[in-house]
């Protein structure tokens, strides 16, 4: 963060004990205006650091920061489960398991050099699952697995996981292709947009 100092506009005193004009100031006494003068000072840096346009790079740190407090959170709250997890409870091998996330069959999120696979997945049959993410395959993962677990009106309610378990695969794969269709234009747009600025 890149910090505006206003100190150099403040001419210091040759005495701590001396105004600019050689004035005694109290210096000692609870509101000495040496005391009330720095503490101006200060609150204005503070304002003026907010003001201070962040660059491009400071912005991506903060999302980066914003992003990694969130994925930790979905892990804590066992939204996502380690690849070791996932792999013995569909009695596959962590190999199968990439293999179907570079084939589009399932998705994962690398957090702090770990696989983590949404927890919804083990309630649901592996073909459900793998047909759905499918139709999903254009979206990254942060927002394929917010997706999944959104609650959803035209499912009445229910995330995708609750329909599929409800025996409503079809509204599920219909949502999601509206909703990849959707994303994927609008991703479209952005890039044209960001394309014709640049």
């Amino acid at each position: 963060m890149r910090q505006i100092s206003c100190m150099s506009s403040i001419s210091p005193a040759s005495d701590p004990g001396q105004g600019s004009r050689g004035t005694p100031v109290d210096t000692d006494s609870e509101g000495g205006d040496s005391r009330h003068a720095r503490q101006a000072i200060k609150d204005l840096e503070l304002r003026l650091v907010e003001l201070v346009p962040k660059t491009d790079a400071e912005i991506d740190l903060e999302i980066a920061e914003g992003s990694a407090l969130v994925e930790n959170r979905w892990i804590r709250d066992k939204l996502l489960l380690p690849e070791a997890e996932m792999a013995r409870a569909w009695s596959r091998e962590p190999k199968d398991l990439d293999q179907a996330c570079r084939e589009g069959g399932l998705f994962c999120l690398l957090i702090g050099g770990t696989r983590w696979y949404p927890a919804a997945f083990l309630e649901l049959d592996a073909g459900d699952v793998d047909s759905v993410c499918r139709v999903l395959r254009g979206l990254d993962a942060s927002s394929a697995f917010i997706f999944w677990n959104r609650r959803q009106g035209s499912l009445r309610g229910q995330t995708l996981h609750q329909a599929l378990r409800a025996g409503e695969r079809g509204a599920v794969l219909q949502l999601a292709r509206s909703f990849a269709f959707e994303h994927v234009h609008a991703r479209g747009a952005v890039n044209q947009v960001h394309g014709a600025s640049g």
